[in-house]
């Protein structure tokens, strides 16, 4: 690039491409996300680690423990799941575990998540309304669907569209469902310009210009001010934070 690429933004590129370059030779040093001081943590080291073995059923029997313990579905939710699901992130970030044992335990959790509805959900009667939907092609759900969930226990009417949905239809569900909040999940920076012209069309549509929106994912963690430039109302780094911001 330095010899062949003639352009007025030449000096920024090659910053990006050296800022690029020495973080991903630098993961490595890059600290868990699953540490023994942290609620649970033993318990989440001993689950994420039967999901990398590929030990799908000693892994629910680990949930299954903690609940006859005692522990609560949202805690399991929190410091089980979503720091097990941000380490296989980091691993796969890291060229630790593959594209495929990354799904595998992703696959595994969501699995796990289905099975315990039955344990939670009911229908009381709830008021405020929330639409969650990924934006484009993203296809890292989970962390939207368990935000989704815990919107669900405490006392929300959610609507969990889930990815690959067109704006089109996005906009239609909000309307049908009569939704107080959206929430809009983005994992990979390059989806960013997506949630922008996302929110626009929620903004400029007559019947869902009055809701309320907020985003969340791995872009916003890094720079808590995104929210704002792209034009939503609000951020949280994770679901008990979420529902906080949407009250």
């Amino acid at each position: 690039m330095e010899e062949e690429f003639d352009h007025p933004s030449k000096a920024l590129l090659l910053e990006y491409l050296e800022m690029g370059i020495y973080r991903t030779t630098h993961m490595e040093s890059q600290a868990g996300y699953i540490n023994e001081s942290m609620p649970y943590g033993d318990t989440a080291q001993s689950y994420l680690q039967c999901l990398l073995e590929n030990k799908r059923y000693e892994a629910f029997e680990i949930i299954e423990a903690q609940l006859e313990a005692g522990v609560t579905i949202r805690d399991i939710y929190r410091y089980i799941f979503q720091p097990t699901q941000y380490e296989i992130g980091r691993l796969w970030q890291c060229h630790r575990i593959s594209v495929g044992q990354e799904h595998f335990c992703t696959a595994a959790t969501q699995s796990f998540i289905s099975r315990l509805y039955s344990r939670w959900l009911i229908h009381t009667g709830q008021d405020k309304k929330l639409v969650a939907t990924c934006v484009g092609s993203e296809q890292h759900e989970i962390g939207l669907r368990m935000l989704t969930d815990v919107f669900e226990m405490e006392g929300w009417d959610t609507h969990y569209l889930g990815a690959n949905v067109p704006n089109g239809s996005v906009i239609e569900a909000i309307e049908r469902h009569q939704g107080d909040v959206v929430a809009i999940s983005v994992t990979m920076t390059y989806h960013l310009h997506l949630a922008k012209e996302l929110i626009h069309l929620i903004r400029h549509h007559p019947a869902t210009a009055h809701v309320k929106i907020m985003v969340g994912g791995y872009p916003f963690n890094i720079d808590q001010e995104l929210w704002k430039t792209i034009g939503a109302d609000g951020y949280a780094p994770g679901a008990d934070e979420a529902v906080a911001v949407a009250e």
